[in-house]
């Protein structure tokens, strides 16, 4: 059996300076912007969140990737796996969630809790949680800084149609806006005129909406064609939103397939060429998307990488990592490089051994670096790039509990670590 993978759809950056120092590595320049400390009482920031992201400031050093080292961070108020974690606009981290990532089931006591964490004091806070159990939601930043939670099961299994709105400033979470349909495992990206697209299963098949950023009312977008599945999405930097999953066809059998959603158009185009499943889809910033990893023609779990070209709207293979995985934690920088780090060599939570390995790979040279490995090995947490310069790997789990009946969970890991230069 393989389990949806609960994605982030997107995450605010922050400020975060990557400098390329050759072929062969990457360096990281910190920045000299210091996120604003939590408030222990309400879990908001000291000072009110920007309306937008600062600019990086300048650093006199560097360091080369190869050099950078993962160091123990603050342990999460509560173990997560199958959670949402966004860096919002003041710079600090939102955890949303903690359903085990259990199948099968309805959402979990528990999937309503949410936290913060604070990258300069480098603490976790308890922050409020949603006023119900909520499994497998989606949660983006918006244009503000503020997180939306859209969608998700509660728990009698019924799906839900309201969202909850999270402002850094206040610290608390209000009602927002409900969606035309109740939406069970939505994905969700937010574009770069601050509309949010979601896209979900719903009884007329894969169906989408729109959040529009001026009105605040979701609308009616496509639907995808019958026979198609989708897994996972990212947003393009042309705008556009680059979907894959499945097609299903008219056999029984069903194939890798990835479909492209024109906003101005409001229309969904197959792209042909995807050749593997279960990926982890990245878009970079130069309107490209990599699938990496996941399952392969042959239901081996593989290390090959493919392109997506936005331009000419194909896949092309590209160099391949050195080892195969799936359900891995990666996360873009701000340079385009991306860090894919831990993962399993199995096809789902229940079978496989968790990695502790990391490598880097730079589209510019079409090369792949290795890093240092992990102090954990995890599968199935979430990969975030903090303004400070370093990256925060959080929650997943590295075992999986199938004894017994249903339904079965993996083992939640309730540590983080964070990459950068040695002490």
């Amino acid at each position: 059996m393989i389990f949806s993978k609960g994605r982030i759809a997107a995450t605010v950056l922050g400020a975060m300076a990557i400098a390329s120092c050759g072929p062969a590595a990457a360096s990281v320049a910190p920045a000299t912007i210091a996120p604003a400390s939590i408030a222990e009482t309400t879990g908001a920031p000291s000072s009110p969140s920007p309306t937008s992201t600062p600019a990086p400031s300048p650093s006199a050093t560097s360091v080369s990737f190869v050099d950078l080292e993962w160091h123990g961070a603050a342990r999460m108020v509560q173990p997560r796996t199958g959670f949402d974690a966004v860096v919002l606009g003041d710079g600090t981290v939102l955890a949303v969630g903690d359903d085990f990532a259990c199948y099968p089931g309805p959402a979990a006591s528990g999937s309503e809790t949410a936290e913060r964490y604070d990258p300069t004091g480098d603490a976790w806070l308890k922050a409020p949680s949603l006023n119900k159990p909520r499994k497998e939601p989606a949660t983006v930043v918006l244009a503000d800084g503020s997180a939306i939670v859209v969608g998700g099961l509660n728990d009698a299994g019924q799906a839900f149609s309201s969202t909850k709105e999270f402002e850094p400033g206040a610290g608390t979470w209000t009602d927002g806006p409900l969606m035309v349909l109740a939406r069970e495992t939505p994905l969700a990206v937010t574009l770069p005129d601050g509309a949010v697209f979601v896209v979900s299963e719903t009884s007329g098949g894969f169906t989408s909406e729109r959040l529009d950023p001026t009105t605040f009312v979701w609308k009616k977008a496509a639907s995808l064609p019958s026979h198609a599945r989708i897994d996972d999405m990212v947003g393009l930097s042309s705008g556009n939103v680059l979907a894959m999953g499945s097609d299903t066809g008219s056999g029984s059998e069903s194939t890798p397939a990835a479909y492209r959603y024109d906003p101005a158009s409001g229309t969904w185009t197959p792209v042909q060429g995807l050749a593997q499943s279960s990926v982890e889809l990245v878009a970079l910033p130069d309107g490209t998307a990599l699938a990496i990893g996941g399952i392969d023609g042959n239901n081996a779990i593989t290390a090959r990488v493919q392109r997506f070209d936005g331009r000419t709207g194909a896949w092309t293979q590209v160099a391949p990592m050195s080892t195969p995985r799936s359900l891995a934690q990666a996360v873009v920088l701000p340079d385009g490089q991306v860090l894919v780090a831990g993962g399993s060599t199995g096809k789902d939570f229940a079978n496989g051994t968790a990695l502790r390995s990391t490598e880097l790979y730079d589209p510019a040279a079409d090369r792949w670096i290795p890093g240092k490995d992990l102090l954990e090995a995890r599968y199935g947490g979430q990969a975030l790039a903090l303004r400070d310069g370093s990256v925060l790997i959080l929650g997943g789990a590295n075992d999986f509990n199938t004894q017994g009946e249903a339904p079965w969970c993996p083992t939640p890991l309730v540590t983080t670590e964070r990459l950068g230069p040695r002490p």
